[in-house]
């Protein structure tokens, strides 16, 4: 993981900063004093002044290294197009300031190395769906590339509307500029449908824990934030806390936004604590990788989390309880801090915790809706869109995951600590072919996804949906992915 440079400034300067930027951009400025609730003491209370880390780009150098391997090339000022059911990724809109300058940036220096012009065009799934098939069929133009709901891969690679990603000219999918789970998660054996990578990455859809400052300083446990950083974030530990303030809000210790996470609050813990659904990549057989026997520490905490029906509610009344100051913990999106950033209870934010401390890192599922990059089938211009693609993942690393958060430090954080907890839950992203390609066979998520939230509500056994589908989920991947 390569961690931005991060140098102290102002909260002040930064706020000056952003209203030189535009005279219409309100500033989340921190309460003043008299806000504050009573539970918090004034020093950790909303209105504190801070000192905010301002994160600088630190991967400019790496960004050259990998534009000048990429090699030149002009494509006269040829467009660009990438047709999706949601374009803010493409052109910036919808996003924070500093992220949309940043992604108008990014174009801006492909556009420059490839002499091209890269431009969008909204489609809905069904749509976009429905035209790419015509388009194939008439060998007419429709776009260069698409951008399609992870969960949608399977539809669209079992229609034959979907170039071969591997057999692209300038592919290079062993580069830190492609994310390797996001590679992993529509490419085995020989064949790649899509790509998920630091151009597709939404942040705010990665699952995130919320914590409430005054009741964890109230269990005398100390600071989470240490723990994270010592990576001693542990899924114990985070019991440990909700243990020890047993009475809370009759018995409610911790809530969640569990239909509001990208996918079900299930897989995210599933994949919190290291795990995978399936084993894939170029050159590997896609089959299954879950072991009944290695999952038994994830399938106790699934069990402890979804045991009482009081701590699993809907989103909407679990993040109305959070900010009001009635639960310890909400586990919901990391975009939900847009939610709470103005909320009574004194919060902080934490990556979702590791199932130990051996783990080597903090781990964030990418969900099914989650958009990848793919090229029509019936694609003639496969240079450039070999390079444009792999321009595009190589001028997002770093530089978008650095513009997020300063878009979050300005708005909605509200600690200096939580930068690290934010950077280090974008770095963990992590893409499953399960998603990719669960529609294409009952048995792939029989053996993967929906074993493992039917095991955490008390449902069967691990090893029972592995013994009865694993194998056939296998043989179904392996034609999908010949």
């Amino acid at each position: 993981m390569k961690t931005a440079f991060k140098v102290i400034i102002s909260f002040a300067l930064a706020a000056a900063i952003l209203f030189s930027l535009s005279s219409c951009v309100t500033i989340n400025t921190p309460k003043k004093a008299e806000e504050s609730t009573a539970d918090a003491p004034e020093s950790e209370s909303a209105g504190t002044e801070y000192d905010y880390k301002k994160v600088e780009n630190n991967f400019i150098e790496v960004m050259k290294s990998y534009l000048f391997r990429l090699g030149d090339a002009d494509f006269g000022g040829a467009s660009f197009l990438i047709a999706a059911p949601n374009t803010s990724l493409i052109d910036g809109e919808g996003k924070g300031l500093a992220m949309s300058e940043e992604i108008l940036l990014r174009n801006r220096d492909v556009e420059d190395k490839l002499n091209v012009k890269i431009s969008s065009k909204l489609v809905d799934v069904d749509t976009l769906y429905d035209t790419l098939r015509s388009t194939c069929m008439t060998n007419d133009f429709f776009a260069d590339a698409v951008m399609i709901p992870q969960y949608c891969v399977h539809q669209f690679a079992a229609a034959g509307i979907l170039f071969n990603f591997n057999t692209l000219p300038f592919a290079d999918f062993e580069s830190d500029f492609n994310i390797k789970s996001g590679v992993e998660a529509a490419m085995a054996n020989s064949t790649g449908w899509a790509l998920g990578g630091w151009s597709t990455l939404d942040e705010d859809s990665l699952p995130a824990v919320f914590f409430n400052k005054a009741l964890v300083r109230e269990t005398g446990l100390g600071d989470p934030y240490e723990l994270v950083r010592n990576g001693k974030w542990t899924w114990d530990a985070f019991f440990a806390y909700t243990a020890a303030l047993p009475s809370l809000d009759e018995g409610l210790l911790y809530s969640y936004g569990c239909e509001s996470i990208s996918s079900s609050l299930a897989d995210a813990v599933y994949f919190s604590e290291g795990n995978r659904f399936i084993t894939s990549g170029l050159g590997t057989y896609p089959a299954v990788a879950m072991d009944g026997t290695a999952l038994a520490h994830t399938v106790n905490t699934e069990r402890a989390l979804f045991g009482d029906d009081k701590k699993v509610m809907n989103p909407s009344e679990a993040i109305e309880i959070f900010a009001d100051g009635g639960s310890m913990f909400l586990i919901d999106r990391l975009g939900t801090m847009k939610t709470i950033c103005t909320s009574k209870a004194v919060w902080g934010v934490l990556p979702m915790p590791k199932q130990s401390e051996e783990q080597a890192g903090y781990c964030s599922l990418v969900g099914p809706e989650a958009l990848m990059l793919a090229v029509p089938a019936n694609s003639t211009g496969a240079e450039k869109v070999s390079r444009v693609t792999a321009a595009m993942n190589i001028c997002s690393l770093g530089s978008l995951v650095d513009a997020y958060l300063q878009d979050c430090m300005y708005y909605y954080l509200r600690d200096n600590d939580s930068i690290d907890s934010v950077e280090a839950i974008c770095y963990g992203a992590v893409w499953d072919m399960a998603y990719s390609a669960g529609g294409y066979d009952d048995s792939i998520p029989n053996a993967t996804y929906y074993a493992i939230r039917n095991v955490s509500e008390g449902n069967g056994e691990i090893q029972e949906y592995i013994d009865n589908y694993a194998y056939g989920a296998s043989v179904a991947l392996s034609g999908l992915f010949p």
